[in-house]
This record gives C-alpha cells, sequence and structure tokens, in this order.
C-alpha cells in the first residue's frame, strides 16, 4: 500500500516537482555543486550506467552531454517519470520501487542517486540489497542525499511538513554514519565529502 501511495504522489506531482526541481537556477546549481565535485576525474564513457529515482532524467542527459558514449538507464517509481525519461533521454527506462526487488536482471559499471534514496527511508537496507544486485563486481555507487545533522534540519522538517511535494510518511534525511553501517555488508566506503546540506557518499561492491 505504501508503495502504491507514493507512485501515486509522484506521478500526481510530476509535472510541478520537474518545473521547481530542474529549472535553470537548479540546474546550474547541481551542475556546480553536485556533478563537478562527484564526477570529478571520472570517465563514464562506454561504461553502462544507472540513474535510480532518476526522475524525467535531467540528471541522466547531464551525463550523455559529459560522456556522449555512456550507456544509460533509469529508474523511477512514476510511470509518468519513466516515460518522460525514455523519450528526453532516448534510452531505456524502468517502472520499479527501489524498495521492492528488480524482476530484470541487470549488471552496471555504475549506479548514481541524486537525492533519491531519503525517499526510500522506510526499507534503505532492501534499496541497498537491490544495488548490490544490479552492479558488477568492483562496481560504484554514487549518492548525494540531504544531510540529517545539517544544522538547518529543523528548518528542512517543516519544509517537508508543509510542502506538497514531500511525503513526510516515507521520506526523511540521512546520516552518514547510519548509511554507511547499512551499506557495509554490500559496499566498501571509498569516499564521503559534505556539501552544505547534504552528504556525498562514493561507495565501491
Amino acid at each position: 500500500m505504501l508503495s502504491k501511495s507514493q507512485k501515486d504522489h509522484y506521478e500526481y506531482i510530476h509535472d510541478d516537482y520537474g518545473k521547481h526541481h530542474y529549472d535553470q537556477s537548479s540546474m546550474a546549481y547541481r551542475d556546480r555543486f553536485i556533478y563537478k565535485v562527484i564526477l570529478d576525474g571520472m570517465d563514464l564513457n562506454g561504461k553502462d550506467v544507472a540513474e535510480l529515482a532518476a526522475g524525467s532524467g535531467s540528471s541522466s542527459l547531464e551525463l550523455k552531454r559529459r560522456y556522449p558514449q555512456v550507456r544509460l538507464t533509469g529508474f523511477d517509481i512514476s510511470s509518468k517519470a519513466v516515460k518522460q525519461y525514455k523519450e528526453d533521454v532516448g534510452t531505456s527506462a524502468f517502472q520499479q520501487d527501489l524498495t521492492k526487488p528488480m524482476k530484470q536482471e541487470f549488471e552496471f559499471d555504475v549506479v548514481m542517486v541524486f537525492g533519491g534514496l531519503h525517499h526510500c527511508a522506510n526499507d534503505l537496507g532492501g534499496v541497498f540489497q537491490n544495488i548490490s544486485r544490479i552492479l558488477k563486481p568492483g562496481g560504484m555507487l554514487f549518492m548525494w542525499e540531504p544531510n540529517q545533522e545539517c544544522f538547518l534540519e529543523c528548518l528542512r522538517k517543516i519544509w517537508y511538513r508543509k510542502s506538497r511535494f514531500f511525503q513526510e510518511d516515507t521520506e526523511k534525511d540521512l546520516v552518514h554514519d547510519d548509511i554507511s553501517n547499512m551499506a557495509s555488508s554490500f559496499f566498501e566506503v571509498k569516499d564521503l565529502k559534505y556539501m552544505g546540506g547534504h552528504i556525498f557518499l562514493y561507495l565501491i561492491v
């Protein structure tokens, strides 16, 4: 029931969510403070890359711009997002609740999640298990998520509670120590950075 509720929620707000989260200013912020930091020194050309909680594919389009030979696949809980991802990015995309086992078999060199795991806060363990199954041995997971230990956390809680774009009962900001401990059964942490109110984790399977 939770999965269906969350799916319906993100399909309902799909158009407005895109306008507010992937506008020109938001993408400029992502370019400067996310992509340049996470992708520094990376060459993803020729790599099979999955973007989880991909939405309509704005971040995948950025990867495609940086790495013309990257092979992208998107995953999102919203059927509307999956449809738009296929149209905009021009590659495969699958409707997927990240907390549920994936029906298809995949092997990716890299999995990326840009602010998507905090939407799966009720079963992060299941998400990490899913990710470990679709990554090749030696594959990399890059995560960028809201940081619960930020001094502005109290304001963010109010924002989450008031904004119609969030489901307060299914998402919350994350703590890097908790993530690292939870993921340690599947991954080795290679890098950790604090980025304002967010954290970046680079893990290898």
